[in-house]
């Protein structure tokens, strides 16, 4: 936390008054990945997972100048739909069974680094290390043995993280319509520590989504530095 607290102190400051910015807003749908599903005492289940595309929302400003290589910050919303079965067998032959149901929302912090690549600059890879603050979180359990003589409904979400650090990647498409605006569209994956110490990520979330870029004019007022360019 200390080293992205400390990326977003660099970030601001590298930006002098000189620069014009890009203020922009996104919107899309985030999917979690697992390679394995832990418990909260850390042993690997036999289990599957299913996850459902969830609202992933987002604003930035980006400095903009004839660098290929800019900084901004963003700050966004991320939600995680998250259904969970597993299974563990013991020597006796009975089975241990559980279902988990994830639902949480988080406030997401990100320094950015944008990157622009071509002549043209019509793509940018975005490079976003993040702190996610939990705003709402919710997660239950049942819990059964094969032989059925014991059931139990357990309310995890006290295992929920107040606080995960993530890294996102980001390729974003921008197609100006007028000299001022842009549309955009991007792809991203991201990984984090793990957001409950129940469920656990070790794979990743996948997103896509699309939005728009404002070109503020230059904070100068230089009217040589308001001349549209290419982002």
């Amino acid at each position: 936390m200390k080293t992205i607290t400390l990326l977003s102190i660099i970030t601001l400051l590298s930006v002098t008054t000189k620069s014009q910015w890009n203020l922009g807003f996104q919107t899309g749908l985030n999917k979690t990945f697992y390679k394995d599903t832990k418990d909260r005492f850390g042993k690997s289940q036999i289990g599957d997972t299913k996850s459902t595309p969830a609202l992933l929302t987002s604003a930035y400003i980006i400095s903009k100048k004839e660098w290929p290589v800019n900084v901004g910050a963003g700050l966004g919303i991320k939600r995680n739909h998250i259904d969970i079965y597993y299974e563990r067998k013991y020597s006796s032959g009975a089975k241990y069974v559980r279902d988990i149901e994830h639902r949480s929302t988080f406030v997401t912090i990100s320094p950015i680094v944008d990157v622009g690549i071509g002549k043209r600059k019509f793509i940018h890879l975005l490079v976003m290390p993040s702190i996610n603050l939990l705003l709402y979180g919710r997660e239950n359990g049942n819990i059964q043995y094969s032989t059925g003589e014991y059931y139990s409904y357990q309310n995890t979400s006290k295992y929920i993280k107040r606080l995960s650090l993530g890294i996102n990647a980001q390729l974003q498409g921008r197609y100006p319509l007028t000299s001022m605006l842009d549309i955009t569209g991007g792809i991203g994956y991201s990984v984090n520590n793990g957001i409950s110490k129940v469920v656990w990520s070790e794979s990743g979330n996948a997103s896509f989504q699309f939005g728009v870029i404002y070109k503020l004019p230059s904070l100068t007022g230089n009217k040589k530095d308001d001349k549209p360019e290419a982002n």
